[in-house]
């Protein structure tokens, strides 16, 4: 028995990497496609080259759970058409075994996806965004249209690029009054953070008064603000690119400040939830195996695969903004999805013997 499972796990992880390869591979080119666009100035077809592929770790991160939900169709699938599944039967491996051999190997993916996603694609994603936004900024005449904007009272901020470790560059905050006028610019070339507060390198101080402007220089100016590293890397990146640890910070800040939440606490919910996900659509697919698509070929297999991914992310993506427009729980929105995957394939492996 431990053979026959072991050789069905086999076949399925040979089946999700090529299938996690076809499909990375399909998203760096439009990636690279979508980048060709933007080239100007500094930001040449080398950076963006730089660009796709410091991002690779997020990209199989994202598309793991269609590469899986595909190898395990076409693993299982072949199995059935080439009547090994009842072979297996024959030898006294029960349905449940059959679904076992094949979900634990996906556990373990689901694991390793999951630490990928924790530790490597985030750093990754920010330094890409980071490098990318450097470029843009020097290429464009347009001041801030790439980097992160923040406000604190009356005054804006923006960064062109900040790292998780508490260095920024083009750091330049606008102070308003009132009556909104603008009193005073500040520009530093550089930001580095303490623990308490940024030191800001190389500034130029601009005051605006009713007859007159007075500027100064200083190598360094401390600066004492509520915003920290880990409060901007929301603006550099996507929320669901971002650390679990991360997202729960920034969750706290929001709440704290009396912000909207939802967008962030479902991103912390999904993220959290992901090895489930995972494990519930790809529970799904192997219950087609057993039903529906038992003597279908290695093509329509795949395509339906495709189907079921492309319906699985559509209602997460429909369910989520829902969360907004009536008030849903993040939670609710994100579980929904799983337990729908996970009933209806109990369903399907009830009916097909």
């Amino acid at each position: 028995m431990l053979k026959i499972e072991r050789y069905i796990g086999i076949s399925l992880v040979k089946c999700f990497f090529a299938a996690l390869v076809i499909i990375v591979g399909l998203d760096v080119v439009a990636a690279l496609i979508d980048e060709m666009g933007k080239i100007r100035g500094d930001y040449t077809i080398t950076e963006a080259f730089l660009y796709v592929s410091t991002t690779l770790p997020g990209r199989i991160y994202e598309f793991v759970p269609f590469a899986a939900l595909i190898g395990s169709l076409i693993s299982l699938g072949q199995f059935s058409s080439s009547s090994e599944l009842v072979v297996m039967r024959a030898a006294g491996l029960t349905k449940g075994q059959v679904v076992w051999a094949a979900l634990k190997p996906i556990i373990f993916i689901a694991l390793l996806s999951m630490t990928l996603g924790e530790s490597l694609a985030p750093i990754a994603d920010v330094s890409a965004e980071n490098r990318r936004n450097m470029m843009l900024n020097k290429a464009v005449d347009d001041f801030g249209r790439y980097g992160v904007w923040k406000r604190e009272g009356n005054t804006f901020i923006h960064f062109n690029t900040v790292s998780s470790s508490g260095e920024a560059t083009g750091v330049t905050l606008f102070k308003f009054d009132e009556e909104q006028s603008l009193i005073s610019t500040l520009k530093a070339e550089k930001a580095r953070f303490d623990s308490e507060q940024w030191t800001l390198i190389d500034v130029k101080k601009t005051d605006f008064f009713k007859w007159e402007t007075k500027g100064v220089f200083l190598d360094t100016l401390r600066w004492n603000t509520s915003i920290t590293p880990r409060y901007l890397l929301s603006g550099i990146v996507d929320p669901h690119k971002l650390k679990i640890s991360d997202l729960y910070y920034y969750l706290n800040y929001l709440t704290n400040q009396g912000h909207n939440s939802a967008s962030f606490e479902l991103a912390f919910w999904r993220k959290l939830f992901f090895p489930l996900s995972l494990l519930g659509l790809v529970f799904l697919g192997i219950s087609f195996v057993f039903g529906p698509l038992r003597e279908g070929s290695i093509g329509f297999r795949i395509f339906v695969g495709v189907m079921i991914g492309i319906t699985f992310k559509v209602s997460m993506d429909l369910l989520g903004p829902s969360t907004i427009v009536f008030g849903f729980p993040p939670m609710l929105v994100t579980v929904a999805p799983i337990l729908g995957c996970t009933l209806l394939g109990g369903v399907l492996m009830s009916r097909f013997s």
